[in-house]
């Protein structure tokens, strides 16, 4: 377990306050006294283990509020899990909220901390300063047994208890002695056990007395019983002479119930049963006789209905024929309305054909298809040829451009030949100038000398600061080899100033023997500048003229690909010729636009054909119709011949709709014929079910007929009369009798003799008076043998030492109890001792040596056990003993804090609980205090380890730590 987080709601003077622990290794929580590090040590304590509600109560913040916090604990089982625990929740009871949403209690927190309570994890997983304060408080001989029992369980308190045992039973009682109190009591009950014998035989007689006693007290209670016995008697004698009319009684019936017929089979409630059957069945049988009437009234309507009916075969016909009224009458709307829209189209269509101008006659249009892409294809047509046109328009456009910039170029051309100088006199002008430029060069010798002194001044200035400065972040920074580089780099500029002074040297020129200046710079200057336009202007105008006939040559090539163009355009507009001829009466401009008139006239073409072909199909189908139609009139002798067809068809719908008025009547009937039916079968199913329950209340009464069913019931009532009569007179009989009395009586088996009876009771109650006079003498006996008795003891001191020697005797076996229970709870401890020394005790004494060892810097290697005395002792690197006793306080503190870390470790491998320190490493000096704090590291790798202490200064000396400051 490791604490990962601290929430304090109120606890002393921490209010609201949270505290994450995030290292996985020492954790270090650091403040001045009264920071309040004590109270949060005391608050971990109380989250885990609880406080007594006083001892919660004092740790009230003086600001008010809850009692209480929470810690967020890991667990290798069930991860992250909160434990909160408040003062005044269920009497600061612990609530343990785990990740999946479950809530434990305190059974669950305790299985987590290895079943140990508070004063174990003190003495294993914790400690303080105050340990080390009182361990300096006790006898030198006493040290030895206290460190080993640290050793054992991390505390003190086994050393205190096993001494604590051995004083109480010591105080209690000792072989040889005399002052402890249990041998007092011995002496006491001896003494006292001699006295009662003496006064004892000094009175001999009271003992026969007392016997004498003992005897007429137990004739009394045998002659007590013995009354009882009698008395018992007499009253069921009694009792049985009232209850013997109902006897009488009971015998009596019985015999006449077997004189009367034995047959008692009969249904239960028999009455009431048949009733109830026969009250069901007679209204059945009247609804039964109504439904009769009715379905017979039905029969008759259904009969006379059927015979106005025709067959089903001329039904069949006339429902057929009507089926093909709607479409008889619809044929004939619709073939009104297409010969009106085809009359519409052959107008449109002529209309089309004027407005096209062009010579498509109405039996030519099956011979044209106009696919989708044909629209496409004479757009492009189009399309192309207004390209062509625009091209070819363009190209000669160009072509008289080019020719004009051709005759302008030749013309300046001609004007700067004519302008420019030779090349001679242009040759002369330049030597001039040339010279002239080098005779006053010399007046500027100064210049370049002076920039070459500034860029030596600079390199050198450049060389000193690299220098200096990397040496001294060199020395400042403890890294010599900054230094190195800067040197390096320094010198690596020095070269390169030299390199470069060199060079500016080279490129100064010195001139000795200078010539004369020459005369009329200016002028050549101009007249250089002039040639030198005219001839870039030369140049220009040669690249314009190669730029046309380049031009010239891509005009070219643009005209005979736009000659191919043309070829390609007219094969085209042929070919669609030829598909329509009749395209070579229009323009190719008006060739898209006739596309939309040719396929909207297409269409309507198209749709006359289909209406031809519809109303073709509807004449056709209206004459057979109109044939069937008459066929029937004929067969059903009706006329047809001089009526109309919409009169015909209205006869036919006439006759039709009373037809099926007959027919739903007819339905009807059937109907309700079938639900009279239905209602006589049900009607008969439920008479059917009583009929069975009469039929079987007539065979459990074994009769055949109802006059014999209530003869027989009459019968059996007068017997259920008889047997309630009977039963009520046994029941009064158990009221007056017990279960033995009438065993003893056998008043079932015959009715007992009233006169033996009374004889029988007379002779008890003179027994009876016999034996309570004895028991009267007997009393006066026993009353004088008490009074006699009280009269001894009253008279001596017999009676006093008997009840004090049974008292002090009480007192020594209560004082023997209290001195066996001292000696059973040192022989447990002894023996838990010595099974914790065999199990733990190496292991702990070796790590405790190893940590001593260290924290002394190797001059106490090992400590040992002393088997015989159960005590330390301690060997030096020279192989020296030592008592522990005879160590210095420092050394035993050391050796304390060794033996409590050990068994924190020792015990960490079965139960990993966060290890707490309250300072207690105070009193350490510097050498012994990294050592310490080294040990603390270590041991933090296996679990957590929480350090609370005043001084800051520590987390330096750790390699990884959390630090907390309050």
């Amino acid at each position: 377990m490791k604490i990962k987080e601290i929430h304090i709601y109120g606890f002393g003077k921490w209010k609201d306050h949270s505290i994450k622990l995030e290292n996985e290794q020492v954790t270090l929580i650091t403040g001045q006294n009264e920071a309040g590090k004590s109270t949060l040590y005391q608050f971990i304590l109380f989250i885990l283990f609880g406080l007594p509600p006083k001892e919660r109560e004092f740790y009230r913040p003086k600001s008010g509020g809850t009692v209480g916090g929470k810690l967020i604990v890991s667990t290798l089982e069930y991860g992250e899990v909160g434990i909160e625990r408040l003062h005044e929740k269920e009497n600061g009871k612990v609530v343990c909220y785990m990740q999946d949403g479950r809530e434990e209690g305190e059974e669950w927190l305790k299985y987590q901390l290895g079943r140990m309570n508070r004063d174990v994890y003190d003495s294993i997983y914790s400690f303080n300063a105050e340990d080390l304060t009182n361990l300096n408080q006790l006898r030198g001989s006493e040290i030895g047994e206290v460190l080993l029992n640290i050793g054992l369980t991390g505390s003190e308190q086994i050393y205190q208890t096993e001494k604590w045992l051995d004083k109480m039973s010591q105080d209690l009682f000792k072989p040889k002695g005399r002052k402890p109190e249990v041998n007092q009591q011995l002496q006491v009950v001896e003494d006292l056990y001699r006295k009662q014998a003496m006064a004892e035989k000094e009175e001999g007689s009271y003992q026969k007395l007392k016997s004498d006693l003992i005897k007429w007290t137990e004739q009394v209670k045998e002659t007590s019983e013995e009354i009882s016995d009698r008395r018992s008697e007499q009253y069921s004698l009694e009792q049985m002479i009232k209850a013997l009319p109902l006897v009488l009684e009971f015998h009596q019936l019985k015999a006449e119930m077997k004189e009367a017929d034995g047959d008692d089979s009969f249904p239960e409630e028999g009455r009431e049963r048949y009733q109830q059957v026969k009250e069901a069945i007679l209204p059945l049988e009247s609804e039964k006789q109504v439904t009769k009437t009715k379905q017979e009234e039905w029969l008759s309507r259904q009969q006379a209905i059927k015979q106005q009916l025709v067959s089903e075969e001329d039904w069949k016909e006339a429902e057929s024929l009507l089926e093909k009224q709607a479409g008889f009458e619809r044929a004939s709307h619709e073939i009104e309305q297409w010969k009106e829209r085809k009359a519409e189209l052959q107008e449109k269509i002529e209309y089309d054909r004027k407005q096209m101008h062009v010579p498509i006659q109405d039996d030519e249009w099956n011979d044209y298809s106009f696919p989708f892409y044909i629209e496409e294809t004479w757009s492009s047509l189009k399309q192309e040829a207004k390209t062509i046109d625009q091209e070819e328009a363009r190209l000669d456009e160009r072509e008289s451009e080019l020719k004009v910039d051709k005759h302008s170029i030749q013309k300046r051309k001609e004007s700067l030949a004519q302008k420019m100088m030779d090349e001679d006199k242009v040759r002369s002008y330049t030597e001039q100038l040339t010279m002239h430029g080098q005779t006053g060069a010399s007046s500027h010798d100064e210049t370049p000398a002076q920039l070459l002194k500034v860029y030596r001044l600079m390199w050198i200035l450049f060389t000193m600061i690299l220098f200096t400065a990397g040496w001294t972040i060199a020395l400042l920074s403890s890294l010599m080899v900054i230094g190195l580089i800067a040197t390096l780099m320094s010198g690596i500029t020095a070269f390169c100033a030299f390199w470069s002074h060199r060079s500016l040297q080279k490129v100064v020129p010195v001139k000795e023997h200078p010539s004369a200046p020459v005369h009329s710079v200016s002028e050549i200057q101009q007249k250089l500048s002039e040639y030198e336009k005219d001839k870039a202007e030369r140049a220009h105008l040669e690249d314009q003229e190669r730029n046309v006939s380049q031009e010239e040559i891509r005009l070219e090539e643009r005209k005979r690909h736009l000659n191919q163009r043309k070829k390609r355009l007219e094969a085209g507009i042929q070919e669609q010729e030829t598909l329509y001829p009749f395209l070579t009466s229009l323009s190719i401009d008006h060739w898209e636009k006739l596309y939309h008139w040719l396929t909207q006239a297409k269409q309507k073409w198209s749709e006359i054909e289909k209406l031809e072909q519809s109303i073709k199909e509807h004449e056709e189908w209206i004459h057979r119709v109109l044939h069937d139609l008459k066929r029937f009139y004929e067969r059903l002798n009706w006329e047809s011949e001089s009526k109309e067809p919409l009169v015909i068809w209205s006869g036919l719908r006439s006759w039709a709709n009373q037809h099926q008025q007959l027919q739903k009547e007819l339905s009807s009937v059937n109907e309700q014929i079938s639900q009279t039916e239905q209602q006589l079968k049900e009607i008969n199913a439920r008479l059917d079910v009583y009929y069975e329950k009469r039929q079987d209340l007539f065979n459990q009464a074994g009769v055949p007929s109802e006059e014999a069913f209530y003869l027989r019931l009459k019968q059996t009532e007068t017997l259920n009369e008889q047997n309630a009569r009977r039963h009520s007179l046994i029941q009064q009989t158990h009221r007056l009798l017990s279960e033995k009395e009438q065993k003893q009586f056998a008043v079932w088996q015959h009715p007992p003799d009233e006169s033996k009876l009374q004889v029988q009771w007379n002779a008890t109650k003179e027994k009876m008076q016999d034996k309570e006079k004895e028991q009267r003498e007997l009393q006066q006996q026993v009353a004088d043998a008490k009074s006699k008795l009280r009269t001894l003891e009253s008279s001596g001191q017999y009676s006093e030492l008997v009840h004090y020697y049974e008292a002090e005797r009480s007192k020594l076996k209560d004082l023997a109890i209290e001195w066996a229970k001292y000696q059973l709870a040192g022989h447990v401890v002894h023996k838990t001792k010595e099974k914790y020394k065999q199990t733990y005790l190496p292991q702990v004494l070796e790590q405790a040596g190893k940590y001593f060892s260290r924290l002394t810097s190797g001059k106490y290697p090992a400590v040992h056990l002393l088997e015989d005395r159960e005590a330390l002792r301690i060997e030096d690197c020279e192989g020296k003993v030592y008592e522990v006793f005879e160590l210095s306080r420092g050394t035993r503190d050391q050796l304390y804090v060794s033996l409590r870390l050990s068994l924190g470790k020792i015990m960490a491998e079965t139960v990993r609980l966060p290890f707490l320190l309250d300072d207690a490493f105070v009193h350490f000096d510097q050498q012994r205090l990294p050592v310490m704090l080294e040990i603390i590291e270590e041991m933090s790798n296996d679990h957590q380890t929480i350090l609370f202490t005043w001084r800051s200064d520590l987390a330096s000396s750790f390699q990884k730590v959390e630090e907390h400051k309050l």
